[in-house]
């Protein structure tokens, strides 16, 4: 049998309490469990991606029995996107993805698996691409539109942090109130990096939320984290 230190089994048992706390009582659409699967920005950041990039990953994660085990959201981060329309539609970039991003969508569904899609609650994102702070409504009617089942919406360029006029509440309500408005069940992660404790009223809101900043390939990344 495993053995724990006294002060380690103490934080085990919290953790699972918290844990079956989560899964008995949030339940914002469709989740129950905090979103599990596949990132592209540690290894292809803004550059690398494409639709070849996410195909060939969800065709792997079935490959190695990750989306059995729940691993079943591809979130297609920073860069997707590189600008709007005269009426304010998001453009995909169509070099990366020359399918449309629905075509993308159709495709991780018939492999029973979800995309997830970045945003930012500012202007710009945190490299400079189109942000969704006040083209919430056409973002999230976009995102039905293709079928994405999860947002990832990060806190870069934002005014409530830089200009201190809008609490992250508010910004983040109104991403959450405008995929509500489409009847579709997307799922809203808040990437607010832990500001003004998101923990407190995130479950009004979104389905999950960060409590830090971000994490980085490497044990003294992990480390510091685990210690804020």
């Amino acid at each position: 049998p495993l053995s724990f230190p006294t002060g380690m089994k103490t934080v085990l048992a919290l953790l699972l309490c918290v844990c079956a706390y989560l899964v008995a009582c949030i339940d914002i659409g469709d989740a129950k469990i905090p979103p599990m699967g596949w990132g592209s920005w540690n290894k292809y950041a803004c550059d690398g991606i494409s639709g070849d990039v996410l195909v060939e990953n969800a065709k792997q994660m079935k490959k190695l029995g990750l989306a059995r085990l729940g691993y079943n959201i591809l979130l297609l981060d920073d860069c997707w996107q590189i600008g709007r329309e005269a009426d304010g539609t998001i453009i995909v970039d169509s070099e990366k993805f020359p399918l449309g991003m629905q075509e993308y969508s159709d495709r991780l569904h018939a492999m029973d698996l979800k995309i997830g899609l970045y945003t930012c609650a500012g202007e710009y994102t945190c490299q400079l691409q189109p942000g969704s702070l006040g083209h919430e409504e056409t973002d999230a009617k976009s995102y039905a539109k293709w079928g994405v089942d999860m947002v990832k919406e990060d806190w870069c360029y934002s005014t409530g942090f830089f200009n201190k006029t809008l609490h992250p509440k508010e910004l983040y309500t109104r991403m959450s109130k405008a995929i509500a408005a489409t009847g579709s069940k997307i799922q809203l992660n808040m990437c607010v990096w832990g500001i003004d404790s998101p923990w407190l009223w995130g479950p009004q809101i979104a389905t999950s939320w960060r409590t830090t900043v971000d994490i980085f390939d490497s044990y003294d990344s992990m480390v510091d984290i685990a210690d804020m």
